[in-house]
């Protein structure tokens, strides 16, 4: 099933009806154009915020991109309030999460092309960053032989 449709499925008609016919009180149906941006949009900001695309059939997406779907609506029809920020966050959250979890797989890992290596320490001996060798570079450096050397 697609966004929109998991979305109708979830959302009550009359509250749909509500968002996306803002101001039109006498209307009874669906505006699907102001779904389908809404639907859109959630998509959109799915992929930029969690770095993989949406799947209708993972059902941590859906959960959460009907979530994206409610707050857009909420957003394009002017609605402010505790329970717009109380779904934001929710979306925002779950956002967070796949992106933490599952996004993982799509992010790049560090990498390196210097020619350099560590040095290998002597065994035995005192770390180097606390040889007498380094004393002049030390503010304040405790005074006394090095016995490594």
């Amino acid at each position: 099933m697609t966004l929109q449709v998991n979305a109708t499925l979830r959302l009550s008609t009359q509250l749909l009806v509500e968002l996306t016919n803002p101001g039109e009180p006498s209307e009874t149906t669906v505006n699907t154009g102001v779904l389908d941006a809404a639907v859109a949009d959630t998509q959109a900001v799915f992929l930029i915020e969690t770095g993989i695309a949406y799947d209708d059939t993972d059902a941590l997406h859906v959960a959460i991109a009907v979530q994206g779907v409610l707050v857009f609506l909420m957003q394009y029809s002017g609605i402010t309030g505790r329970n717009t920020q109380q779904v934001t966050e929710r979306w925002n959250r779950g956002l967070i999460q796949i992106a933490t979890t599952r996004g993982s797989e799509q992010r790049i890992s560090p990498t390196s092309n210097s020619t350099l290596d560590p040095s290998t320490e002597r065994a035995g001996s005192r770390p180097d960053q606390d040889r007498s060798r380094w004393r002049g570079f030390v503010p304040n450096a405790v005074g006394g032989g090095d016995e490594d050397e």
